[in-house]
């Protein structure tokens, strides 16, 4: 899976205006206590291209450039699912208000939407901003492959 974050301030320098930026990462994702989410690319280039988070076996850490796991937590919260909406089931406990329609999951609130594939449960969209007013926050998912049960399945 593609995750693509865009804000139109991601960068607020004090002596001029805000400059706006898209990152882009790849997730490899296994299950809640096993998945890497590695930067792609930054095109503000103030964050570097081959380095992210990871869990292993429930282990919580970071991914250095050359792909090697640093360890840095146990605490199974952090490994309880990737952040950024991926994890199952977890706009369930929001009492936001649910539009079902067109094989598409939308929850909303004042100032922020997320957009599910109702067939995968996989996140399409996340976008956050003022009530009324212009979008502040964009993430976009693109799921390449789908791994889903191997044949046999069980």
């Amino acid at each position: 899976m593609t995750i693509e974050e865009w804000d139109p301030a991601r960068i607020a320098p004090a002596t001029g205006p805000a400059i706006g930026g898209t990152s882009r990462y790849r997730l490899e994702y296994r299950r809640r206590d096993e998945w890497t989410l590695i930067l792609l690319s930054d095109d503000l280039g103030t964050m570097t291209a081959g380095q992210g988070n990871a869990c292993r076996d429930g282990v919580y850490g970071s991914i250095a450039v050359g792909g090697a796991f640093r360890p840095t937590s146990r605490d199974p919260a952090l490994c309880n699912g990737v952040p950024r909406w991926i994890r199952p089931g977890m706009a369930c406990c929001y009492s936001w208000p649910k539009t079902v329609a067109k094989g598409l999951i939308t929850y909303t609130s004042p100032g922020e939407r997320v957009v599910f594939d109702a067939a995968t449960g996989l996140p399409l969209t996340y976008e956050a901003g003022p009530v009324g007013g212009a979008v502040r926050h964009r993430t976009t998912y693109r799921l390449e492959q789908w791994l889903g049960c191997p044949a046999p399945c069980p």
